[in-house]
């Protein structure tokens, strides 16, 4: 059974190597790309770890995945325990992984915030280039009017492009919905920090 071999091979883990992967866990946030890149290359030279990585991403998406989080630990802790009973190596990784679990609420914290981003497409950038548009009569001998336009390109964090145009007759209420929504942030984190 993978989770009971993965637990095994997690008790192989020594205690520092074991103490550095939990600490890397714990610093996981968007701007610390060293304590990802260092888990990518732990993850991929060392067997135990791997395995070791793979149940706590597991047990990870267990727990958040729950409405309850308390008592999904309970059954979450029941059903391990249950898995390793008969097997003395397992059972000591698992406790040693259980102890290491308030140790783990950042690292868990940021897997549920990263969860809740990924539900949508986020904007990852975005520019405006401006153009004139002439209008000409319809002999071609004059401008009739000039249409003033914005090419909005807007990269997505799938890492497509969307392109589209907006006119200068509805930027103000662009802007706008933007204020609005900047003031909308600004309320609840002052409410809610």
């Amino acid at each position: 059974m993978k989770i009971q071999d993965d637990l095994i091979r997690a008790a192989e883990v020594d205690a520092n190597l074991y103490d550095r992967v939990i600490s890397l866990l714990a610093l996981s946030r968007d701007d610390d790309d060293e304590s990802e890149v260092e888990i990518g290359r732990l993850y991929e030279d060392d067997e135990n770890v791997r395995s070791l990585l793979d149940f706590v991403f597991f047990m990870t998406n267990t727990l958040l995945g729950a409405r309850d989080f308390r008592q999904e630990l309970v059954e979450f802790e029941e059903t391990i325990t249950r898995l390793t009973e008969n097997n003395d190596q397992a059972n000591k990784s698992w406790k040693r992984i259980r102890g290491s679990l308030e140790s783990l609420t950042p690292f868990l914290l940021y897997r549920k915030e990263q969860d809740l981003k990924d539900r949508f497409k986020r904007i990852e950038h975005f520019a405006i280039t401006t153009n004139v548009r002439p209008v000409f009569t319809l002999d071609k001998s004059q401008i009739h009017k000039n249409l003033y336009v914005g090419i909005v390109r807007v990269r997505t964090s799938d890492e497509k492009d969307f392109i589209c145009e907006i006119y200068d007759d509805k930027l103000e209420s662009f802007f706008d919905e933007l204020s609005l929504a900047k003031k909308k942030f600004d309320v609840i984190r002052e409410r809610f920090g």
